[in-house]
């Protein structure tokens, strides 16, 4: 059965302010612990670090009364929030709070803010990860206007950050991690903006160029700039990179975690889900995109797309559709794009703006809300495929209306931690993915030699049910040639194989790690030899196993091939 574990972070409750840890059990869910304090709470936002180093912390943060609030969550045998703080304590009103944070557990918030004369400024606040605490809060751009929207905020690896902006034209200011925040503001464009230009940006995470490249959407185009280097002062020329028609097409883009420098951007527009691919050189500072392709035009779509990619440039875009469908469609980064989108979500009724993410190992999630009280989730595991989807959250309180906004963040090794607001409460739910390792003896072997694998596994919050090896993963389809946690396996052939072991948990959580056997020719056993020229010997064997001819191989005879 599933264990489901509720971190209840805030509870609106007017003039009370109160702590409570409850175990009341419904079925197999457990409430672990409540939050009340004034003001209703909304616009949930999570972020954790994305590469493997990262220890799966992560941060939400929401807008509650006028104010920002965060709160840290830490994984381990019995994973906690640590309890939510003010971030933000300026005059006026503070909203559309928006959270980064790198493998390094650094992080940066930023939010719109109302000031006294009713104009809207940007705020960025900074958190040091070792020491789990908020330091310096920074004004961002030096404007104001009535027509500021939307910062948004990307991170690296190395500390460094950049915000844009709507105001409505498009603004960024970059943060570097041994200076402080920029003194210049930068404006990307002079077009003709009209409303929200919607910009979002991020980074390549481990790059050490420090690479970033932001999308917006304004006058019926989708626009889009890369930074080569966060060190150098310019940013490329502005490219249109698609079309869109009205004025909510939301682009978003994803970037790999650890892989070549490409991107891959989508947006609606009209009866369609669009998507264009980047890859560029910061060396020579070029930048290529694909053009503008339809992934679906089925039906028209309902919501925004969201997009995540993995640490091997693999990524899978989800959206809605009229009749509250949700589907997916996957990039493979060696194969291309899928042929048809998957259906992984259905009868959802209301279903604005699913989101998605991945882990570095080409895991991915994916969230919505439904008909304004339920919450659904679906998984994409390596080697399966989507398996399944199903509901982890119904509200007492129907209201069709009401915007839930899930967000879902996932670390490398596939810790995922989701939040919501249903009725001025912000909701979380956690996945701890079980750790999977193996070792294997002997570790050159040679054909005909039996090859043994022992696994190790650890789970944090249960136990580990099943072992799944495949002794010649393809990379495509997992084939399970044995389920216990000690094998065998004796390769008859050359070559290198890759290993796979797949482990899943009491949850039925999985996690899944790879490793390559490489099996050479046995020494000093039989040897087809061939005669060249002048009576030159050599081993087929090991030319086969290595494509040079090597010296005749010990123990034989070459004067008698014996």
């Amino acid at each position: 059965m599933k264990k489901i574990q509720w971190n209840f972070l805030i509870l609106a409750f007017a003039g009370l302010c109160m702590f409570l840890v409850a175990n009341c059990s419904s079925g197999d869910e457990t409430i672990s612990q409540e939050q009340q304090i004034a003001g209703a709470a909304s616009h949930p936002e999570i972020a954790m670090g994305t590469g493997a180093p990262a220890n799966g912390a992560a941060i939400a943060v929401w807008e509650q009364g006028g104010d920002i609030y965060a709160n840290l969550y830490i994984p381990g045998p019995e994973p906690m929030w640590l309890g939510p703080e003010s971030i933000e304590s300026g005059s006026g009103t503070a909203a559309n709070p928006q959270i980064a944070m790198n493998s390094n557990s650094d992080a940066m918030a930023v939010w719109e803010q109302v000031n006294d004369r009713g104009t809207i400024t940007s705020y960025a606040r900074e958190y040091d990860g070792p020491s789990q605490t908020w330091v310096s809060t920074h004004g961002l751009f030096g404007i104001e206007s009535v027509e500021v929207k939307g910062p948004h905020i990307a991170m690296d690896d190395h500390g460094n950050a950049i915000s844009v902006i709507s105001s409505p034209a498009v603004w960024a200011e970059r943060y570097f991690s041994n200076s402080g925040w920029s003194e210049s503001d930068l404006f990307l464009t002079p077009f003709n903006f009209i409303g929200d230009t919607k910009p979002f940006i991020v980074m390549y995470p481990k790059q050490s160029y420090n690479c970033a490249v932001v999308v917006w959407q304004d006058q019926g185009h989708i626009f889009s700039k890369y930074l080569l280097t966060h060190d150098h002062p310019d940013w490329t020329n502005t490219q249109i990179i698609g079309t869109a028609s009205g004025t909510d097409a939301d682009p978003r883009i994803a970037v790999a975690y650890e892989q070549e420098y490409s991107a891959i951007a989508t947006w609606k527009s009209g009866n369609a889900i669009y998507y264009n691919m980047a890859s560029f050189d910061p060396v020579v500072s070029n930048v290529s995109w694909d053009g503008e392709t339809a992934i679906s035009t089925t039906n028209t779509p309902t919501s925004s797309p969201g997009i995540a990619m993995d640490g091997s440039g693999n990524a899978i875009v989800v959206w809605g559709e009229q009749g509250g469908n949700i589907y997916a469609k996957r990039y493979d980064a060696a194969s291309g794009w899928e042929t048809s989108p998957q259906l992984i979500g259905e009868n959802s009724g209301n279903a604005p703006n699913p989101h998605i993410a991945a882990d570095s190992q080409g895991n991915f999630m994916a969230i919505w809300s439904a008909n304004g009280n339920a919450i659904h989730i679906n998984r994409f595991d390596v080697g399966e495929g989507w398996r399944g989807w199903r509901q982890i959250y119904l509200s007492s309180a129907f209201n069709v209306s009401q915007e839930m906004k899930p967000k879902i963040a996932m670390n490398g090794t596939g810790i995922a931690v989701a939040v919501w607001a249903d009725d001025g409460v912000i909701k979380s739910y956690d996945w701890i993915t079980p750790g999977a390792g193996f070792t294997f003896t002997p570790q050159s072997p040679q054909v005909d030699t039996t090859v043994s694998f022992t696994a190790s596994a650890t789970d944090w919050d249960g136990s580990i049910q099943g072992y799944e090896w495949d002794f010649d993963y393809d990379g495509t389809t997992f084939t399970v040639d044995s389920t216990s946690p000690n094998a065998s396996h004796n390769y008859t052939a050359l070559g290198t194989y890759t290993v796979m072991l797949r482990v899943t948990d009491d949850d039925g959580l999985r996690s899944a790690t790879t490793q390559q056997v490489t099996v050479s020719a046995a020494a000093g056993g039989q040897h087809t030899l061939e005669v060249l020229n002048y009576g030159v010997f050599y081993d087929v064997d090991q030319v086969q196993a290595t494509g040079q001819i090597t010296s005749t191989p010990a123990g034989i005879n070459c004067t008698t091939g014996n």
